[in-house]
């Protein structure tokens, strides 16, 4: 009984560690971080412990923050390319979009079936396929 326990542990021990690693960030990796609601692509400058310094892609170095792992989700995902069709959100309503440009996490569309003055510049988090 004493040795199942010990293996039991064991599993669970090992188990914790796989999830720890698979939730840590490196330095240089390009991450979504959640501010106010909405996700904004980052990269990580700094790490300590489980904290980690991100810098937003596109913004001036005041915005620079120390944050939690709750707050990041991976860039791994739907990947996007100019070209592709998407949905972007505006104003809380999804609209059918084309990707035009893509520089840095970000891309620029445009909307289907509006002008081009509409055209703009998003990021992950305002996008689905």
């Amino acid at each position: 009984m004493k040795k199942a326990l010990s293996s039991i542990a064991l599993a669970i021990s090992i188990g914790l560690v796989c999830c720890v690693m698979a939730f840590a960030y490196n330095v240089n990796e390009k991450v979504k971080v959640e501010w106010k609601g909405g996700w904004y692509t980052a990269t990580i400058l700094k790490v300590d412990n489980n904290k980690y310094f991100i810098h937003y892609d596109g913004y001036g170095s005041n915005w620079d923050e120390w944050i939690g792992p709750g707050r990041m989700k991976s860039l791994a995902g739907p990947a996007y390319s100019v070209g592709d069709s998407v949905q972007v959100k505006w104003k809380g309503t999804w609209y059918p979009a084309k990707i035009l440009k893509a520089q840095g996490g970000q891309f620029f569309i445009h909307y289907d079936g509006y002008g081009s003055n509409w055209d703009e510049w998003v990021g992950l988090g305002r996008m689905k396929k």
